[in-house]
């Protein structure tokens, strides 16, 4: 048995290490867009709370 240090995936036979960097790469562009959105949406729920505060 071995072990993987991208996805930390232990495997006997069958394992592709391109589709552990693949996969790492698609988590990581993931998080950045997380990052990205996240701004917007905080202000998108302050904005929402002053509106429901209104009413």
């Amino acid at each position: 048995m071995a072990h993987c240090r991208p996805c930390r995936y232990g495997w006997t036979v069958d394992h592709d290490p391109g589709s552990c960097w693949q996969r790492t790469r698609t988590e990581e562009a993931l998080i950045a867009r997380v990052r990205e959105v996240a701004p917007l949406l905080v202000s998108a729920r302050a904005v929402l709370d002053a509106v429901v505060g209104d009413l």
